[in-house]
């Protein structure tokens, strides 16, 4: 039985997945999960998060993504914000 190795580009690949399917909400709640996690959140990664609450106009969840990420010092880019 083989293991994937939950990392950034694992969860990246989850939030194309909601992102694809129109399932915002579930995007901003992983986005949530992993920060607990030892998951290294790196811009890229909040921004594919950030995109993942456009299709369902989850603007809400965006902007507290944002929030979360600035508390927790993620490096925001100008993609950031203009993801939200």
């Amino acid at each position: 039985r083989t293991r994937i190795e939950l990392d950034a580009y694992t969860y990246a690949a989850a939030f194309r997945c909601f992102a694809k399917s129109g399932h915002s909400s579930q995007a901003a709640d992983l986005l949530s999960d992993i920060q607990v996690m030892s998951v290294e959140v790196n811009t890229i990664l909040c921004n594919v998060a950030v995109s993942a609450c456009q299709p369902g106009g989850d603007w809400q969840s965006a902007l507290g993504a944002l929030s979360d990420l600035r508390r927790n010092r993620v490096e925001l880019d100008v993609t950031s914000h203009n993801s939200a």
